[in-house]
């Protein structure tokens, strides 16, 4: 939805003005569209003239309008208005031969919308009987044809820059009857080169992105160069100036709701996590607690700037041999019941349910203090444990530790010695880290910059990762100190590779021999 409206660049008799309209494009988008109409350059043989820009005022639109999952209904109307400087836009006593650019104008934004508004700029026109239909040129005005139809000579058109340049370049013998524009942000900043316009069927050029409502003015200026042969009379075209609202962004609990997803005891489910629910979620950092229906315990969840869902505390699934987990509620997607998903495996292709039985060995065991008997230090059969005095909850919970094994849902992993493991523990819908896709590298990147000396934003909000320790033959090792995360890529028989870490060394994707695959580290789940 677009205003179309005229630019005249005239070698002669100049007069100008603009218009503009509102347009509401969708229930979460303002945007409103303005457009300079006969943007003036004057011959050297003429008189002065001047531009007169009228300023637009906006009423109250209605952006948002929703009712949040606990039943409580608004609205919200902002406001959005642009506003002009009363500056001549006009390029006058362009001499043939040579480059000039136009007085500028100030163009002002101001919203009341809390996520601020982008103001973007193109060219041209959307209505297929206008002579700028299809085209960047300014069109000499005795063209009958349109823009994208025209045969009119190169001195009876300005065509649009095609690269950056600074004004003074455009004196060049090959750039001539050419015209772009330049902008600043304050009166601190100098121009910028001048660029050509994208056209209207395109992805507009923004030159505001504001994530406020701060009202942040720009100055805008348009130059052109005319050859010693270009026809003296006006060349028309559209600038269209388009200020957006930004939407509030989706929490994970509207996502859900917007999902048609239900509550089970005032919680969401793990298990009902989709990927359209992440994608929708644009709050980044937002954070929910949501039920694992497997055990009914409740977990963090949060939407990272790494554009995934991932959980925010540890998995404290207990396992055992009495308990078979489902491809209904567990990370069963494998139902090929071959090399690590054959023992312990079935499937129901009538009901397409993949179940796994953990074999004998993956009782869950419990840690008092840092000593457990009982623990299956195993490089192949699945060991789970948990720690009987730890009072932690939520976030800073340490959760189970289990083998390799364990967490990639296996009763034998013996002969995995690379790849990513398609299974996991994890509850449906989610998956262990795939290391080879350097999933913890780039959360330690965005969250912990990259340091490799210092896991102090590892711990805090928003990924809260604990130093749980590792099991170990029979010992809980350097519980408090440092911390130890499967990822599902395992490197050779005895290792996987792994995110561990302490207060002065993070190590993404761990491949060391220490602690092996029969070792219990904690999971962390994203969602698939």
């Amino acid at each position: 939805m677009r205003c179309n409206k005229n630019i005249t660049l005239k070698l002669e008799n100049i007069s100008s003005y603009f218009t503009g309209k509102r347009k509401i494009i969708t229930l979460s988008l303002i945007i409103l569209m303005l457009s300079f109409i006969n943007i003036t350059l004057g011959s050297s043989n003429n008189s002065n003239s001047v531009l007169s820009l009228f300023g637009l005022s906006s009423t109250s639109v209605s952006a948002l309008s929703y009712e949040s999952n606990v039943g409580i209904g608004f609205s919200f109307n902002p406001t959005l208005s642009i506003s002009f400087s009363s500056s001549d836009l006009v390029i006058s006593n362009l001499t043939p031969g040579t480059t000039s650019d136009s007085n500028n104008i100030v163009v002002s934004v101001s919203t009341n919308a809390a996520y601020g508004y982008t103001l973007s700029t193109n060219v041209g026109s959307n209505d297929i009987t206008s002579p700028y239909y299809g085209s960047s040129d300014l069109i000499h005005s005795n063209n009958s044809n349109n823009g994208s139809n025209s045969s009119n000579s190169s001195n009876h058109v300005f065509s649009s820059i095609a690269t950056d340049a600074n004004l003074s370049s455009l004196n060049d013998s090959t750039d001539n009857n050419i015209w772009g524009y330049s902008y600043k942000l304050s009166s601190t900043d100098t121009w910028s080169n001048y660029n050509g316009l994208p056209l209207y069927t395109s992805t507009p050029t923004t030159l505001v992105n504001a994530d406020d409502q701060s009202s942040k003015p720009i100055d805008f200026k348009i130059g052109a160069k005319a050859s010693t042969a270009q026809a003296s009379g006006s060349y028309t075209n559209t600038i269209n100036f388009i200020a957006v609202s930004k939407p509030i962004p989706m929490s994970l609990a509207e996502a859900y709701a917007s999902e048609g997803k239900t509550m089970f005891n005032g919680y969401y489910t793990m298990q009902d996590m989709t990927s359209a629910i992440c994608e929708k979620t644009e709050a980044i950092d937002s954070q929910l607690q949501v039920m694992d229906v497997r055990d009914r315990k409740i977990y963090w969840i949060a939407k990272l700037k790494d554009d995934h869902c991932w959980m925010t505390q540890n998995l404290d699934l207990d396992l055992s041999h009495d308990i078979p987990l489902t491809s209904s509620d567990t990370d069963l997607t494998d139902h090929s019941l071959s090399g690590v998903y054959a023992d312990g495996y079935s499937y129901d292709a009538e009901a397409g349910v993949t179940t796994w039985v953990p074999s004998t060995y993956a009782e869950t065991v419990n840690f008092e203090g840092t000593s457990v008997r009982g623990w299956h230090s195993s490089m192949t059969e699945p060991s789970s444990a948990s720690k009987m005095d730890d009072i932690s909850t939520g976030h800073l919970s340490s959760g189970n530790w289990y083998n390799y094994t364990a967490a990639i849902a296996s009763n034998n992993s013996s002969g995995f010695n690379s790849g990513n493991a398609t299974n996991s523990i994890c509850p449906s819908n989610w998956r262990l880290p795939n290391a080879s896709n350097n999933e913890f590298t780039i959360l330690n990147n965005l969250y912990n910059n990259g340091s490799t000396s210092s896991d102090a934003n590892l711990i805090i909000a928003p990924l809260w990762l604990t130093k749980s320790g590792t099991a170990d033959n029979n010992s809980l090792v350097y519980f408090s100190t440092k911390g130890y995360y499967w990822s599902a890529t395992a490197f050779v028989s005895t290792i996987a590779k792994n995110l561990r870490f302490a207060s002065s060394s993070v190590q993404p994707n761990y491949i060391g021999s220490d602690y092996g695959r029969d070792s219990g580290f904690s999971v962390r789940c994203l969602a698939r």
